[in-house]
């Protein structure tokens, strides 16, 4: 997905590549990991984590939602972001937060669609070859 969609991810397969197998197992530890299998490929992904800054008041962090583009508009993001919420709220979080780039309007209407507001704006800080985008904050408090 890194190779394949890179404007998807706040990374590109290049920044992966270059960690060590230690610093990616450190990142996949804290991690809440969901991925829509079928036929040994990953369909759909995301993650979410404890935001370290945050764990005093529960706050996460969603990360790496994908889905496969031949596959959008299948329910495969809603789906992977209420096992995500659940999760999230099952282990102490009252709110996530995510980040989106200005230029996935599907993704940013996606997360309005299920609750999630912008918060904030980073203007430009999101860069792939050289095109640089907006990076939206978003947030939704989790239902108790």
């Amino acid at each position: 997905m890194l190779r394949t969609d890179p404007t998807a991810f706040g990374s590109s397969h290049a920044d992966w590549a270059r960690k060590s197998l230690a610093e990616i197992g450190d990142w996949i530890a804290k991690m809440h990991l969901f991925a829509e299998m079928r036929d040994g490929k990953c369909r759909a992904t995301g993650a979410w984590y404890l935001r370290p800054e945050g764990s005093a008041d529960g706050r996460g962090h969603v990360i790496a939602v994908y889905t496969m583009p031949e596959l959008r508009r299948q329910g495969l993001f809603r789906q992977i972001m209420q096992m995500l919420e659940q999760d999230a709220r099952r282990n102490g979080v009252v709110q996530l937060e995510l980040d989106v780039s200005a230029s996935q309007p599907a993704a940013q209407a996606g997360y309005l669609a299920l609750g999630y507001g912008e918060i904030g704006r980073r203007p430009g800080a999101k860069c792939h070859d050289g095109v640089c985008s907006d990076t939206i904050t978003m947030r939704k408090r989790l239902p108790a």
